[in-house]
């Protein structure tokens, strides 16, 4: 099976259950990858030494609001950690707080899974990502957002760092 058709069977059921409010509600989101860490602790030196922990990259989505959350539909290409490129379709689910009356600065805490393709992994056969938390700041529309990735020895052990903007 095709990575788009899984791709499309995978988002069916979310489109289903948000296209009421898909149509009327929804923005663009703009995703840049900014930082990725990988744990010193849990990686040998050969590892941490080729390593590229900026990872370049443009993502875009489709973000809506629902009544108790919000959820963006998102695929993001970037430069992973051996510099090949890595394509990820996800899903972020996430609950906002607002700190102040104007709604200018935020905090949100949330879930994102969804598909990955990387070089190392497979050689881009299409791989799920198993739902995973992530805390994140904001003002007005952008947003720092941060998850921890966690794995085993010289795998996974990622602070991830992204940028998200609502056009």
């Amino acid at each position: 099976m095709s990575f788009l058709r899984i791709i499309f069977l995978a988002f069916i059921p979310l489109y289903c259950y948000a296209r009421p409010n898909f149509k009327t509600e929804k923005k663009i989101e703009i995703t840049i990858p900014l930082y990725m860490w990988h744990n010193r602790w849990t990686y040998e030196k050969p590892y941490i030494d080729e390593f590229n922990e900026i990872p370049l990259g443009l993502g875009a989505g489709a973000f809506f609001f629902q009544k108790n959350k919000n959820v963006s539909l998102n695929c993001t290409i970037c430069l992973d950690s051996y510099k090949k490129l890595e394509l990820y379709w996800g899903v972020f689910i996430k609950k906002i707080f607002y700190l102040t009356e104007n709604k200018n600065y935020k905090i949100s805490f949330g879930t994102t899974f969804g598909f990955t393709q990387r070089k190392n992994l497979l050689n881009y056969m299409p791989l799920f990502i198993p739902p995973y938390p992530f805390f994140g700041i904001g003002y007005k529309k952008i947003s720092l957002e941060f998850t921890y990735l966690l794995g085993a020895k010289n795998f996974g052990n990622i602070f991830l760092v992204w940028m998200h903007y609502l056009v």
